[in-house]
Protein backbone atom coordinates (compact mmCIF):
# COMPACT_ATOMS: atom_id res chain seq x y z
CA UNK A 1 0.00 0.00 0.00
CA UNK A 2 1.30 3.69 -0.39
CA UNK A 3 1.50 6.16 2.40
CA UNK A 4 -0.64 9.26 1.74
CA UNK A 5 0.80 11.76 -0.09
CA UNK A 6 3.30 13.71 2.23
CA UNK A 7 4.78 17.24 1.81
CA UNK A 8 8.05 15.60 2.54
CA UNK A 9 8.69 12.51 1.05
CA UNK A 10 9.39 9.06 2.73
CA UNK A 11 13.06 7.59 2.78
CA UNK A 12 13.41 3.56 2.61
CA UNK A 13 12.99 3.36 6.24
CA UNK A 14 10.09 5.09 6.60
CA UNK A 15 8.10 3.51 3.76
CA UNK A 16 9.42 0.33 5.45
CA UNK A 17 7.77 1.44 8.80
CA UNK A 18 4.54 2.69 7.16
CA UNK A 19 3.95 -0.29 5.43
CA UNK A 20 4.62 -2.59 8.51
CA UNK A 21 2.19 -0.61 10.81
CA UNK A 22 -0.55 -1.09 7.59
CA UNK A 23 0.36 -4.99 7.86
CA UNK A 24 -0.19 -4.57 11.95
CA UNK A 25 -3.38 -6.42 13.23
CA UNK A 26 -4.03 -4.42 15.58
CA UNK A 27 -7.39 -5.87 17.18
CA UNK A 28 -5.59 -8.04 19.22
CA UNK A 29 -3.56 -5.31 21.39
CA UNK A 30 -3.99 -4.44 24.79
CA UNK A 31 -6.45 -1.82 26.00
CA UNK A 32 -4.49 1.41 26.26
CA UNK A 33 -4.47 2.15 30.29
CA UNK A 34 -4.96 5.95 31.51
CA UNK A 35 -1.08 5.96 32.83
CA UNK A 36 -0.20 5.32 29.10
CA UNK A 37 -2.86 7.69 27.68
CA UNK A 38 -1.26 10.21 30.20
CA UNK A 39 2.52 9.12 28.76
CA UNK A 40 1.26 9.98 25.06
CA UNK A 41 -0.35 13.08 25.93
CA UNK A 42 3.06 14.11 27.22
CA UNK A 43 5.22 13.01 24.45
CA UNK A 44 2.76 14.49 21.93
CA UNK A 45 2.76 18.14 23.89
CA UNK A 46 6.99 17.92 24.67
CA UNK A 47 6.75 17.24 20.19
CA UNK A 48 4.75 20.13 19.71
CA UNK A 49 5.84 22.50 21.73
CA UNK A 50 9.62 21.81 20.19
CA UNK A 51 8.91 23.38 16.83
CA UNK A 52 9.71 27.46 16.62
CA UNK A 53 9.87 29.56 13.82
CA UNK A 54 12.83 31.70 12.32
CA UNK A 55 12.83 34.92 9.96
CA UNK A 56 15.37 35.55 6.85
CA UNK A 57 16.09 37.76 4.86
CA UNK A 58 17.68 37.09 1.65
CA UNK A 59 18.20 37.73 -1.66
CA UNK A 60 15.04 37.93 -3.95
CA UNK A 61 16.48 35.81 -7.10
CA UNK A 62 17.11 33.22 -4.24
CA UNK A 63 13.38 33.60 -3.10
CA UNK A 64 12.00 33.26 -6.79
CA UNK A 65 14.24 30.21 -7.00
CA UNK A 66 12.84 28.73 -4.16
CA UNK A 67 9.63 29.49 -5.13
CA UNK A 68 9.93 28.27 -8.31
CA UNK A 69 11.37 24.54 -7.10
CA UNK A 70 9.14 24.15 -4.83
CA UNK A 71 6.30 24.93 -6.68
CA UNK A 72 7.71 21.99 -9.27
CA UNK A 73 7.83 19.81 -6.27
CA UNK A 74 4.56 20.41 -5.29
CA UNK A 75 5.02 21.78 -1.89
CA UNK A 76 4.60 25.27 0.24
CA UNK A 77 8.08 27.45 0.25
CA UNK A 78 8.29 27.03 3.73
CA UNK A 79 7.66 23.44 3.78
CA UNK A 80 10.82 23.23 0.75
CA UNK A 81 12.91 25.03 2.88
CA UNK A 82 12.17 23.34 5.89
CA UNK A 83 12.52 19.78 3.88
CA UNK A 84 16.21 21.48 2.93
CA UNK A 85 17.73 22.62 5.95
CA UNK A 86 16.66 19.21 7.52
CA UNK A 87 18.61 16.92 5.18
CA UNK A 88 21.39 19.25 5.40
CA UNK A 89 21.66 18.49 8.99
CA UNK A 90 21.12 15.01 8.46
CA UNK A 91 23.85 14.98 6.42
CA UNK A 92 21.65 13.84 3.23
CA UNK A 93 22.77 17.30 1.22
CA UNK A 94 26.35 17.79 1.42
CA UNK A 95 27.84 20.90 -0.28
CA UNK A 96 29.56 20.72 -3.33
CA UNK A 97 33.44 21.99 -3.57
CA UNK A 98 33.63 25.38 -5.38
CA UNK A 99 36.96 24.54 -6.58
Amino acid sequence: MTPPKTTIPLDQEEQDLFEALEQMDTKNLPPVTPEQQQLFREAAANFVSKETSLNITMELSDMAEIMRRSAHKGTQCQLFVQEIVHKYLAGQLVEKNAC
